[in-house]
């Protein structure tokens, strides 16, 4: 406890010359005096400070909880308080405080004033925020860097499950017919390619934050994206009812043609995978707010509850969903986001278990669109 100096001059030196804010404040919360260096703390000026209430210097929620520790202060219970707390400016702005406190008394032990001292922990405070926010990134990628192993080691052993049995079979059979030979291989030929294009989809993905750059900007008509992306599927679309609700004229998009078909292929694919066989998907085109939208809609099981809170990033599918039962390496969406990110757009979902998926991308029109990424007119 800071206690009453043989006189005022005395404590009055002593506050003007403090290496840090020094604030005697009245027994009514009011401020009888502050040294140069707290006026600039606050951006005030000290003779302006004085007589002005405590509370005018927090937030409200902050200032309610200085307020309760210095009447704490008052009652004996505590000698010294401290804490920190966000100092409100003259401006308006914030600074982070370290700040204590003491009661200075009377003779007959009433409160005579309180004396508090501030110390400008901004910085620190902002270096602590920094880390810990540095610290979740990191966690996060830890999280993710586990989840994206755990389905790449998954799929590479669901295929070479595959390849290892039938080669094995082949090896040691005794006697096989060229039938069953030719079955054989085909399911090792058709494994094998399955980790190709997996390992493709892995290659895409580390490439495409990469390189930040659309190398062919051309202006593109995504109704006749739409339409060739369709055409590509062949047989897969041929198993269900495609129907193509396009608005008639849209406005051009700049884009790489190639790097957006990409992106419907990827949805199209996906909406063929997880939807019954003979099932309609739609593919349907319109313009909203200066973008072209493209939703694609199925009827199959819909996304399961938790893939929200991993958009478009690894998904893991529960044991007893028939879609488990579905071949894919997961990787198709985060291609098809970061595809539309570096166009400037966005990408997103609605479902309902058991009704279906609609997922939807748009893109800016050319007239509105501020390229997000270097380009290079083809």
């Amino acid at each position: 406890m800071i206690n009453r100096p043989s006189s005022d001059a005395t404590l009055d030196a002593v506050i003007a010359r403090a290496p840090f804010g020094v604030m005697r404040i009245g027994p009514d919360l009011n401020v009888i005096d502050a040294n140069p260096r707290l006026a600039r703390l606050f951006l005030a000026k000290a003779d302006e400070m004085v007589g002005s209430p405590i509370e005018r210097y927090f937030s409200p929620d902050e200032a309610a909880w200085v307020m309760h520790q210095l009447r704490t202060l008052s009652t004996g219970s505590v000698e010294a308080a401290e804490s920190e707390s966000q100092g409100l400016r003259t401006d308006r702005s914030t600074v982070w405080l370290a700040w204590s406190a003491s009661a200075v008394r009377k003779a007959d032990g009433e409160i005579d004033y309180y004396i508090a001292m501030f110390e400008d922990r901004t910085a620190k405070h902002q270096a602590e925020v920094a880390a810990a926010r540095n610290l979740n990134v990191l966690e996060r990628l830890s999280r993710l860097k586990t989840e994206f192993l755990t389905t790449v080691s998954h799929e590479l052993r669901t295929a070479l499950v595959g390849i290892q049995g039938f080669s094995e079979l082949i090896r040691d059979a005794e006697s096989l017919d060229l039938a069953e030979v030719k079955s054989f291989a085909a399911e090792v030929y058709s494994e094998a390619r399955r980790l190709d294009q997996m390992l493709d989809k892995m290659l895409e993905l580390d490439r495409a934050p990469g390189s930040q750059t659309i190398a062919h900007i051309t202006e593109v008509n995504l109704n006749s994206a739409v339409h060739e992306a369709i055409a590509a599927t062949g047989a897969e679309a041929h198993r269900h009812h495609v129907v193509a609700n396009l608005e008639l004229v849209l406005p051009p998009v700049k884009g790489d043609a190639a790097m957006l078909r990409q992106v419907l292929a990827i949805l199209l694919s996906n909406a063929f995978k997880y939807s019954p066989e003979g099932s309609e998907v739609v593919v349907s085109s319109r313009v909203e707010s200066g973008c072209v939208q493209i939703s694609v809609k199925d009827h199959g099981m819909g996304m399961p509850a938790d893939f929200d809170d991993q958009l478009f990033g690894r998904h893991q599918w529960n044991a007893d969903n028939p879609a488990s039962e579905v071949a894919g390496s997961g990787l198709g969406l985060p291609i098809a986001r970061q595809i539309i990110e570096l166009h400037g757009g966005r990408i997103w979902f609605e479902s309902a278990a058991g009704v279906g998926s609609e997922f939807h991308f748009t893109i800016p029109t050319a007239a509105n669109q501020t390229p997000a990424v270097n380009a290079r007119q083809s």
